[in-house]
């Protein structure tokens, strides 16, 4: 699929936006606040998440991570 990227880990994203040719590249991981907010979602509201995050054929599962990425691409 054209523009997916897929990363193992911040630091592999990090490199990707460097490559690109952004500066001043930050990466922060918020998965460990982000997950629990989730997973309260599918615990209260499934319709709004069971299909990314419940047991079903389509769900992403703990694999999910949330990542902010900010840089500067110079002129």
């Amino acid at each position: 699929m054209d523009g997916l990227v897929t990363v193992k880990a911040p630091d592999d994203l990090a490199g990707w936006m460097e490559e690109a040719g952004m500066v001043d590249v930050e990466v922060l991981d918020l998965t460990d606040l982000m997950r629990p907010v989730w997973e309260r979602r599918l615990a209260t509201r499934p319709a709004a998440t069971a299909l990314l995050l419940g047991s079903g054929p389509w769900s992403l599962g703990r694999g999910i991570r949330y990542i902010r990425v900010r840089g500067t691409k110079p002129t």
